[in-house]
């Protein structure tokens, strides 16, 4: 078992964590994200997603919030969606 801060241990995630390390290592060879996410980073990130009531605002949430994520994956800076925009008001 692992502490907080501490990777996990290999079981924590069976099988299926091969796949997202070997889709993240393709995806860092080729330059479309930051080196070092590891699939340990990318699972937690996602797991946000299954939280999302299914309610009729569900899908542009889901649109948003893995626009954002997909953002913090890229290697370089983000620039904001049109739809974001009014999300971003106020920040500056």
């Amino acid at each position: 078992m692992s502490t907080f801060g501490e990777p996990a241990e290999p079981e924590a995630h069976p099988a299926g964590k091969t796949r997202p390390t070997s889709l993240l290592r393709a995806c860092e060879g080729a330059g479309t994200i930051r080196p070092g996410v590891t699939a340990d980073d990318f699972l937690l990130t996602i797991a946000g997603l299954w939280q999302i009531p299914p309610d009729d605002n569900w899908q542009p949430r889901t649109a948003r919030l893995l626009g954002r994520l997909m953002d913090g994956l890229r290697g370089a800076p983000a620039t904001p969606r049109p739809a974001e925009a009014d999300d971003l008001r106020g920040l500056e």
